[in-house]
């Protein structure tokens, strides 16, 4: 992987459910970096939440429907792995996971989002920590694609609950 980035552009999202990061991909760059981290989440609850990634399309619009496969190897410190495999999905599996402790983070690439005549691939890695009485941690590895060969110029951040809101910072690069 080149290693030379160019700053796009970033989004804060502070007490939130969703985030939208619009018109950072074009044709410029092939493959996109995108690094995430959050502070402080929902301190006294010890459910687990990850950012889930939807795109979003060159008219502007989410791509929620059922156009993604995706797969998630989850890493739990207290007990054995989860392996997550699904196909026809309205969503791809984030790499964010996180609960009551401080801090949890991402890094994603995206690949070919600007190629009108391709899908979309995304591969990434992250961890995070919840339940804080019993100093749980997660890592994760996630791969996806949106099954539409269409133009995609952003990005798309949700809650795995729609009731648990969030903070986060997050930034897209170009790779060279």
């Amino acid at each position: 992987m080149a290693t030379n980035l160019e700053f796009i552009k970033s989004a804060i999202g502070s007490d939130v459910n969703t985030l939208s990061i619009t018109n950072c991909f074009s044709d410029k760059y092939d493959v996109y970096k995108i690094v995430g981290h959050t502070a402080e989440y929902r301190p006294t609850d010890t459910n687990v939440i990850d950012l889930r990634i939807q795109f979003i399309d060159s008219g502007g619009s989410v791509v929620s429907g059922s156009e993604y496969d995706t797969a998630r190897l989850t890493m739990k410190a207290e007990t054995s792995f989860d392996n997550d495999r699904q196909t026809g999905t309205t969503y791809m599996y984030g790499t964010m996971l996180f609960g009551n402790y401080d801090n949890a983070g991402m890094v994603n690439y995206v690949f070919n989002p600007n190629d009108s005549s391709s899908y979309t691939f995304m591969q990434g890695q992250g961890a995070g920590g919840y339940d804080t009485s019993n100093n749980r941690f997660r890592g994760a590895k996630q791969i996806g694609v949106h099954k539409s060969a269409e133009q995609i110029t952003g990005i798309h951040f949700l809650s795995s609950s729609g009731s648990l809101n969030f903070n986060v910072t997050i930034s897209v690069y170009g790779v060279k």
